[in-house]
């Protein structure tokens, strides 16, 4: 779906990428019954990547292992100087 949504918005061709696709491995151009064709085998997975993504949109915004602290805590300490880094630590308590 991606690929076939990016391809289209950059042109009525059918990229080499596409064309690996089922529906579109003869094709040259977009055309709306072929589109069809494609919605309709993966409209069902549709609601599963907008799922998956949600979930680890979800991950990242609320679960912290410690060694993602960690890695996070490493990004902050390359481009924070001390006296930010002891503000910082401040604001999170």
């Amino acid at each position: 779906m991606r690929k076939v949504n990016n391809n289209l918005k950059h042109g009525e061709f059918v990229s080499n990428d596409v064309k690996q696709i089922l529906e579109f491995k003869k094709a040259d151009v977009f055309d709306f019954p072929i589109l069809v064709d494609f919605y309709y085998r993966v409209r069902d997975k549709c609601e599963e990547f907008l799922s998956a993504i949600g979930d680890a949109i979800i991950q990242d915004l609320y679960y912290f292992t410690e060694e993602r602290l960690e890695e996070i805590a490493e990004s902050y300490r390359q481009r924070m100087d001390s006296d930010t880094i002891d503000i910082f630590i401040k604001l999170l308590k």
